[in-house]
């Protein structure tokens, strides 16, 4: 909520490109300190990420998801933004469910690092598509 102003003046594109250049930083923060017993590291990281998530990569898809659908078609812009928040329930859901079980497996500091490696990777092709969109 702290940084929702923010994104909101940001173009929808720019404000998910900060929030995706944002998040894998703030992960790495988060997993070093719970790796470490370091709760400084850690609410620091969700801060983070919570601003990368919450504000500008939720607002700024959200954005950018009405301004394709075409906001003034309301009917369009009603499907868009329940397509879009079912596609972001299931991007905050699935992750921790493969993340618990992958724990389970093979422990928590490589379930964590094999976590962040498949983010990055997320990150970077959202990135390049992203580029390759404009």
């Amino acid at each position: 909520m702290l940084f929702q102003p923010w994104a909101r003046r940001l173009t929808p594109r720019s404000a998910t490109r900060l929030g995706l250049v944002i998040l894998p930083i703030a992960y790495g923060l988060i997993v070093w300190g719970a790796v470490q017993g370091n709760l400084v590291a850690v609410l620091l990281g969700t801060v983070a990420a919570s601003s990368a998530c919450y504000g500008f990569i939720y607002l700024g898809g959200l954005s950018g998801v009405l301004v394709s659908a075409d906001a003034s078609a309301s009917q369009q812009a009603t499907q868009a933004s329940a397509g879009y928040f079912l596609m972001a329930y299931l991007g905050f859901s699935i992750p921790v469910i493969v993340t618990g079980v992958l724990i389970d497996a093979v422990g928590h500091t490589l379930a964590l690092t094999l976590f962040g490696l498949a983010l990055l990777g997320g990150v970077i092709m959202a990135i390049i598509l992203l580029r390759k969109a404009q």
